[in-house]
């Protein structure tokens, strides 16, 4: 006797049961939506990185690396060179953690429509509710984790695309800021 079958007592403690399977089942389908409406707008997300990652290499390649006044600064154009060659592989790291969080993964499993009608031709819609619950339970714990991985793997490229801002900008004020200071 599965636990399913438990559910079908009417009378516990001499107190009449709620029947609440269609409240349980209409939850738990919105939970699962839900969900992968949450994995999409990740998904957007790290694709809208990735492309803005295009925008940074090519400001990346426009960034100066000297100085465009006459100051005679030797360590500047070699921090300006060590800045940009630290943004590109940042740059590349965000690239990566995104791909990554990309890559596709096995979860939200479901019952197939041939086991369906195999196995539960005949019996209640109760029970199959319950039984239809009892699996996406399961999908939506694989999925919360597909959720926090790509929930991750945004949040690294957020922070390695800040830092590539931060230092193209700090290579800007070094060609530019420094090389305005009186000689």
């Amino acid at each position: 006797m599965s636990d399913l079958d438990n559910n079908s007592e009417i009378v516990k403690n001499d107190k009449p049961l709620h029947n609440n399977t269609d409240m349980i089942y209409d939850y738990t389908l919105y939970r699962l939506k839900l969900t992968n409406h949450s994995i999409d707008q990740l998904n957007s997300k790290l694709a809208s990185i990735v492309a803005f990652s295009g925008l940074v290499i090519f400001f990346l390649i426009n960034l100066p690396d000297s100085s465009p006044s006459s100051v005679d600064v030797a360590y500047l154009c070699y921090s300006c060179f060590l800045i940009k060659m630290l943004i590109s592989i940042l740059l590349i790291a965000m690239i990566w953690v995104c791909i990554f969080g990309f890559f596709p993964k096995s979860g939200g499993r479901m019952p197939s429509v041939k086991y369906l009608l195999e196995e539960h031709r005949r019996t209640t819609n109760e029970y199959l509710k319950l039984e239809l619950v009892a699996t996406w339970v399961e999908s939506l714990k694989e999925l919360d984790l597909i959720r926090d991985e790509r929930t991750k793997a945004f949040k690294r490229a957020i922070i390695f695309l800040g830092a590539c801002i931060s230092l193209a900008a700090i290579d800007i004020f070094l060609v530019y800021g420094l090389a305005m200071l009186p000689k």
